[in-house]
């Protein structure tokens, strides 16, 4: 990487660019202007935390950790039980507040969180843990990490622990 924002001859991930267009319309019908763009739109996961009645819940905060290392074989088979992380404070990722709507997404400073950016062909590398370090007033707190997996080719999680959680 560079301090210009470039990974060898294209954008790195997780930088913004502004892109100008000038245009000068020559005549009054003689001119026209086709331009299309193959530009992705930033992309947030998030979060959304709800009460046992389905109504959105405010000021829970979560933070995200990667998981180091899994005895399973696939991300698919892997638990809580089967693989390693830490909740310390070195290894946080990210932290994220659930707002008034109950949703929360996932931010590295201004930009949208990659995720994609830290998938390799590691089992682990596609695992996160999510931890709840505060509910709010009157909420109990998860008893039990969120185990997701993330899928690169949908850009969605799927939580492997849905069932121990109820978080899906």
């Amino acid at each position: 990487d560079t301090s210009d924002g470039f990974r060898g001859d294209t954008f790195a991930s997780n930088t913004s660019h502004t892109l100008k267009m000038f245009y000068l319309e020559r005549g009054n019908y003689d001119s026209s202007l086709s331009v299309r763009f193959n530009l992705q739109p930033e992309l947030y996961q998030q979060v959304k935390k709800v009460d046992q009645d389905g109504n959105p819940v405010e000021g829970a905060v979560f933070d995200l950790y990667p998981v180091t290392a899994t005895r399973a074989a696939s991300a698919e088979a892997a638990t809580l039980e089967n693989v390693t992380y830490s909740t310390d404070e070195a290894a946080r990722l990210t932290s994220v507040t659930t707002r008034k709507d109950g949703t929360a997404q996932f931010r590295d400073g201004t930009q949208p969180f990659n995720f994609a950016d830290r998938i390799t062909d590691s089992v682990a590398s596609q695992l996160f843990v999510l931890h709840e370090r505060t509910a709010p007033a009157g909420y109990r707190m998860m008893p039990v990490d969120i185990l997701m997996r993330f899928d690169r080719e949908t850009g969605t999680f799927v939580v492997n622990n849905r069932y121990d959680t109820g978080a899906y």
